[in-house]
């Protein structure tokens, strides 16, 4: 059985329930094992307005945990959209890890839209600079998560996972 892990950001929720609608759909339809690892930050509690300017900053964070990743060969890496960038916990995350020779695919969730795009492109560019190999990117508006997935099913099925 494959083995997969989904690491995701989520102060509002939303990110995490893509998040877990994703697993279920990997448990269920493909049979992989599959582990969660949310990442905690010491400063999501604060305001959303200074977790904004850290993310248009690109600043990184404290995390008090760094998931050890080395036994999957798949990740699923999720983050809501801040600031038309990702998020602090995220940006940190993929600076502290190597994912030489891990196939990876990105989620994100936005609100309005704004900056989703540029949100990606620096989402994918982490990855890369880390020595991911990106097997896929999905975007999902948060007031329709249920919806979107039912578009990234589709894609999911026809992505080559391993």
């Amino acid at each position: 059985m494959s083995r997969v892990m989904i690491s995701y950001f989520s102060l509002t929720g939303n990110t995490g329930r893509l998040a877990r609608l994703i697993g279920d759909f990997l448990r269920e339809e493909k049979g992989f094992l599959v582990d969660y690892y949310k990442l905690p930050e010491e400063s999501a509690v604060g305001s959303f307005f200074r977790n904004a300017l850290n993310a248009l900053f690109q600043k990184r964070v404290h995390l008090k945990e760094v998931p050890d990743l080395s036994p999957y060969p798949l990740l699923f890496l999720g983050t809501p959209v801040w600031s038309f960038n990702i998020t602090p916990a995220m940006r940190t995350l993929l600076e502290s890890v190597s994912l030489r020779g891990k196939k990876v695919f990105l989620f994100t969730t936005y609100g309005s839209g704004a900056g989703k795009e540029k949100a990606m492109r620096n989402f994918k560019r982490l990855v890369e600079k880390r020595g991911g190999e990106i097997i896929g990117t999905f975007g999902a508006q948060e007031r329709d998560i249920p919806g979107h997935f039912q578009r990234l099913k589709a894609i999911l099925k026809a992505t080559q996972l391993f």
